[in-house]
């Protein structure tokens, strides 16, 4: 009966339906326990099997704890070698580095990767995923150069092991697109973010977070190229020879851009309610393409709800909610708003969030926002 529960919870997390899935996956926890008590394999593979539908809504505290019981569990159980064991170390750093913890997350990564190569060998789809996983973290670690390696040869091992399409090979897709934009080769990232997002729509139900995710990655790149479009026409001479004419498509960009956006956060609210951290990115998303077009309070709004919606579901320190801050502070500032500045500063600098390092950025960010607000009422 368990059994049957969790393919049933699998199929349901598959389609988006992760409310669904976690009742059941919850019930086969506790059927699991029922049978074989708390300590054993059975039980481990419940929890983590529910931990990844609860990371799936956002739910990373639970989620976290979930995947270090079972971690804990199998290593008790079956040793610190064995496949079980890597599978959990896995899914720990993917809960860690959805939480912003992203050291610890690619510890777990190279530690799960180690043991995939060593019990299963160097060819495998498990190798591959762990290979896209910590070039993930990589990448928001800044670490390009092996993020990009590492991503190449998780997609190369995925085409050779799934095929040219699969649901993985799209994901891998993805994290090279977004590991290429962060290196500013964003032509590539686009094409690659476009392919991923058609493979997505052609493997997926339309409406699926990951169909969301290549939406908004997309977007972003769109926004990026059109603030480099931006830049290259502001430096280009008044009437440049015909050979160095280029072609400059930055308001055409923003408006796909805007659209792209505009479906995302729609999926996302949809799939997974208001509150999710993964709509409050989305919200900062839409902005940051607000802010580019000069609509400032119509990106004001979106920033305000990116980091109420952050803040409640992820808390002072993480990534996202200063990734929204600074979004905002810079959005009052542009918008010459020094004491909605004073506001917003306030409510979010706790005491003992000023003494974190997480803290000495936020307090940057907010007196660069002071100075930019200032700027026309000092000006004689």
């Amino acid at each position: 009966m368990a059994t049957t529960l969790n393919d049933l919870a699998l199929v349901l997390r598959d389609r988006g339906s992760f409310a669904e899935a976690e009742a059941l996956q919850r019930e086969a926890l506790e059927l699991r326990r029922k049978s074989f008590g708390n300590h054993h394999t059975n039980v481990a593979i419940a929890l983590n099997n529910l931990a990844l539908t609860l990371r799936s809504q956002g739910k990373l505290a639970e989620a976290e704890d979930l995947h270090r019981q079972a971690l804990e569990m199998q290593t008790n159980l079956l040793g610190s070698a064995n496949v079980p064991v890597a599978t959990s170390l896995s899914n720990l750093g993917l809960a860690l580095q959805e939480a912003g913890k992203f050291t610890e997350a690619e510890a777990c990564f190279r530690q799960a990767l180690a043991l995939f190569q060593k019990l299963r060998g160097a060819e495998h789809p498990s190798v591959a995923l762990v290979l896209d996983n910590l070039a993930s973290v990589l990448r928001e670690e800044n670490k390009l150069e092996e993020a990009e390696t590492l991503q190449l040869k998780a997609v190369a091992m995925q085409r050779r092991l799934l095929g040219e399409e699969h649901k993985d090979v799209a994901t891998a897709l993805n994290n090279l697109a977004q590991v290429l934009a962060k290196k500013g080769d964003l032509a590539k990232a686009e094409a690659l973010h476009r392919q991923a997002l058609a493979m997505r729509q052609k493997l997926l139900p339309s409406e699926h977070v990951e169909v969301a995710s290549s939406l908004e990655n997309l977007a972003l790149v769109l926004r990026g190229e059109a603030v480099a479009e931006r830049g290259l026409q502001s430096a280009a001479p008044a009437n440049p020879p015909q050979t160095q004419r280029t072609e400059v498509r930055a308001p055409e960009r923003l408006k796909e851009a805007e659209d792209l956006g505009r479906r995302a956060l729609a999926m996302r609210e949809k799939i997974l309610g208001g509150q999710d951290l993964r709509v409050g990115k989305a919200f900062d998303s839409l902005g940051l393409i607000l802010r580019d077009q000069g609509r400032l309070a119509e990106a004001e709004a979106a920033f305000r709800r990116s980091l109420e919606i952050t803040r409640k579901s992820a808390g002072g320190e993480h990534p996202l909610l200063a990734a929204a801050f600074e979004h905002l502070l810079d959005s009052l500032a542009r918008e010459r708003k020094p004491a909605e500045i004073e506001s917003v500063a306030r409510e979010i600098l706790t005491p003992e969030l000023e003494t974190t390092p997480h803290g000495a950025r936020l307090l940057h960010a907010r007196d660069i926002a002071r100075a930019e607000a200032s700027k026309d009422t000092d000006a004689p």
